[in-house]
């Protein structure tokens, strides 16, 4: 005897279904298996823009009155307005990735900076934490910083400052 399946009971309706995006250009109808293809969009112009406002994020850091302090968040909305300011996002998100960009906060304003190749190739195997605690002791120079102020400036806990120190900022 045939093992028993169970009765499934359907409720299709006769409206029309979204259809869903299987992969660029081809998309699929929900309600049926049939598949259309459409035309390849032009991405260029698009990837052009964004590599412009990259040189001029990067060329904007590096001028000579924000190379040391760094622009404020609030003067490259100005600066770039809105609807750019918004495409700024993953070019700062690459450009952190990269180590190439600083993020500190003075007052109640976030500010940023570029580092150069140097830097970034010290900082690029480091995580967040250890950034900042390494950022924080190249800031007091050759005046020397006590544990208490780096763990006060970066607010991180005595142990995760202890490993910070002993594994990844002492290993080389």
């Amino acid at each position: 005897m045939p093992p028993k399946r169970p009765i499934v009971k359907s409720s299709i309706s006769t409206a029309k279904r979204p259809r869903t995006v299987i992969s660029s250009g081809i998309t699929k109808s929900a309600a049926s298996s049939s598949v259309t293809t459409q035309q390849p969009t032009n991405h260029s112009n698009a990837s052009n823009t964004n590599n412009q406002l990259r040189e001029e994020f990067i060329a904007l850091l590096s001028s000579p009155q924000h190379k040391r302090r760094g622009i404020s968040n609030s003067a490259l909305k100005t600066h770039f307005g809105d609807a750019r300011y918004q495409q700024l996002v993953p070019i700062i998100n690459e450009l952190t990735r990269e180590s190439r960009l600083n993020m500190s906060k003075m007052g109640e304003e976030v500010h940023f900076s570029l580092l150069s190749s140097e830097e970034a190739t010290k900082l690029a195997g480091l995580d967040a934490s250890s950034k900042m605690v390494y950022q924080v002791i190249e800031a007091a120079g050759n005046k020397g910083i006590w544990t208490v102020d780096i763990r006060v400036q970066t607010n991180i806990q005595q142990t995760t400052l202890t490993k910070i120190f002993k594994v990844r900022l002492f290993e080389s």
